[in-house]
C-alpha cells in the first residue's frame, strides 16, 4: 500500500513539474502570438507604389509587410484605427474593434498579409488598408470586420521596439507628405496664444473643430492638434508652456495635422516665448536682405565688417541713397515693432536722414519714384558725433499690421557735408499668435 502512495506521489509530482514547464512556455509565448513562417516581401512604399490612384483597389497580390505600430487608443485619441510604420513611410489600416492596444500596443512589430485588403486614399491623401461593406445599397472602403478577418492578415511577434520618432520643422513637414502617418518629433514649439484658455478638447459629437489646437513655431508656422472629445484627456487644460511634441502626422482635407497617444507625448515645460522676431538682418557679411540705390551723387551704401558686420553710408554733395529691406510679410502679425542698431558721426541735420516704410513698393524699381513711403520719426538717435553705436529703441509700427508686402528703407541725403550714417542690426519683431 504504502508503495502504491508513493508510485502515485511521484506521478503527481511529475505532473506538476510537467505542468509548472508548460506554463513557463505559455508565458514566454502568448497564444496570440505567434511563430510565424513570414517573410516580409515588401514595404509600405512599394504598397504605395502599388496603388493605382483608383478610389478603392482590391490587393491581388502576396505583398507582406513587417512594421511597427506607432498608435495607441488607450487614452481613446485613435478610434478604430491602427497606424504602422517602417522605414519607408507609414499607412493605416482600418479596424472595427475597440480596444486595438490590448492586442497591439505601441511598439509591437507585426507582420500585415495585404492580399485580398482594398486600399484607398481617405481625407487629404491618407493611404488607407480595409476592406469593403455595403451601406444602403452603396459598396465603400471601410474597416476590417471583427469576425475572424483581422487575424487573417494582422499578426503579432510579440516583439516591442518603439520607433524613435524624428525631429522635424513644421515647415519640413508640411512641404513632404512622404511623412503623413509617421511619429513625428518637434521641439521648440507651444500652443497659440488663442486656445491658452480652452482645454485639449470640447466634448461636441457634431463639432469636429471642437478639438483643433493649433501649435506654432517661433517662425510663426502653425500646425494644428487634432484631439477628440473622447479622449480621456480632453477635459485637461492647454499646457501654457513651450518645449516639444511626438505625434503622428496626418491630413484632413486640406488640413495637416497632428495626433498624441497621450499628454505624455506633449513636455511643454519651457517658458513660452511672448514675442517673436520674423525677420533679421545683422549685415555680417554683406547687405543681406537690403539692396542700394544711389540716386545721385558718388556715394552708395556699401557694406563694413567693424562692429560684427553694418551697412554705410558716406556722403559727398547732392547725394540721395537708398537702403531698402526684402519685402517683409505682416499678414497675421500683430503689434509690429521695428528695432535697428545706428552710428552717426559729423552730422549736421537730422533732416538728411529717414527711415521710412512703404506696402506698395514694387521691390526693384528705383524707390524715389516707385511706392509711397511713410516716414518714422519716433526713435533714439546717436549724438551724431562718435562711431558709438545706439539701439533704436521699439519702434511701433503696429499701423502695417497684416499688411502682405512691407519695405523698410534707410534714406541718406546731403547737401554739402559728409556726414557718416551706419545701420547695424535690423530686427521685426511680433507677438506669437
Amino acid at each position: 500500500m504504502k508503495k502504491n502512495i508513493l508510485i502515485f506521489i511521484g506521478f503527481t509530482i511529475s505532473l506538476l513539474i510537467l505542468s509548472s514547464c508548460v506554463k513557463e512556455e505559455f508565458d514566454e509565448l502568448p497564444s496570440d502570438c505567434y511563430e510565424l513562417n513570414l517573410t516580409a516581401n515588401a514595404t509600405i512604399q512599394d504598397l504605395k507604389d502599388y496603388y493605382n490612384g483608383s478610389d478603392t483597389m482590391k490587393i491581388d497580390t502576396n505583398l507582406i509587410l513587417k512594421v511597427t505600430v506607432i498608435s495607441s487608443d488607450k487614452e481613446g485619441n485613435i478610434y478604430k484605427e491602427l497606424i504602422v510604420q517602417d522605414e519607408t513611410g507609414g499607412v493605416s489600416i482600418q479596424i472595427d474593434k475597440k480596444y486595438l492596444y490590448e492586442t497591439y500596443p505601441f511598439g509591437e512589430i507585426i507582420y500585415i498579409k495585404c492580399e485580398n485588403l482594398y486600399l484607398d486614399e481617405g481625407g487629404g491623401g491618407i493611404m488607407e488598408l480595409g476592406l469593403l461593406y455595403e451601406e444602403n445599397g452603396e459598396i465603400a472602403h471601410g474597416r476590417i470586420p471583427d469576425d475572424g478577418s483581422i487575424e487573417e492578415h494582422l499578426f503579432r511577434t510579440c516583439t516591442n521596439i518603439p520607433l524613435e520618432p524624428k525631429t522635424y520643422t513644421i515647415h519640413e513637414l508640411k512641404t513632404n507628405d512622404t511623412l503623413l502617418n509617421t511619429l513625428v518629433k518637434i521641439e521648440n514649439v507651444q500652443f497659440s496664444n488663442s486656445v491658452l484658455e480652452l482645454k485639449y478638447a470640447d466634448y461636441d459629437p457634431y463639432d469636429p473643430g471642437s478639438g483643433e489646437r493649433p501649435v506654432i513655431d517661433t517662425a510663426m508656422n502653425d500646425l494644428t492638434l487634432y484631439n477628440s472629445g473622447f479622449a480621456h484627456f480632453a477635459n485637461l487644460p492647454i499646457p501654457e508652456g513651450s518645449g516639444s511634441i511626438i505625434a503622428i502626422y496626418g491630413k484632413y482635407s486640406s488640413t495637416y495635422q497632428l495626433y498624441i497617444n497621450s499628454v505624455s507625448d506633449v513636455n511643454f515645460d519651457g517658458e513660452r516665448w511672448g514675442t517673436i522676431t520674423i525677420f533679421q538682418e545683422g549685415f555680417e557679411n554683406s547687405l543681406g536682405m537690403f539692396n542700394a540705390f544711389s540716386i545721385s551723387g558718388s556715394g552708395e551704401w556699401e557694406h563694413e565688417s567693424y562692429d560684427d558686420g553694418c551697412a554705410k553710408m558716406q556722403g559727398s554733395s547732392n547725394e540721395e541713397d537708398w537702403l531698402v529691406s526684402s519685402s517683409i510679410n505682416l499678414t497675421e502679425r500683430v503689434n509690429t515693432i521695428l528695432t535697428f542698431r545706428h552710428a552717426l558721426n559729423y552730422i549736421t541735420s537730422w533732416d538728411d536722414l529717414h527711415v521710412l516704410i512703404s506696402t506698395d513698393y514694387d521691390g526693384t524699381s528705383e524707390p524715389n519714384s516707385n511706392g509711397t513711403w511713410i516716414e518714422i520719426t519716433d526713435y533714439d538717435k546717436p549724438s551724431g558725433n562718435s562711431w558709438t553705436f545706439y539701439d533704436s529703441g521699439e519702434i511701433d509700427i503696429s499701423q502695417f499690421d497684416g499688411e502682405s508686402s512691407v519695405y523698410v528703407a534707410f534714406k541718406y541725403t546731403c547737401g554739402s557735408n559728409s556726414s557718416v550714417w551706419e545701420i547695424g542690426e535690423v530686427g521685426i519683431i511680433v507677438d506669437a499668435k
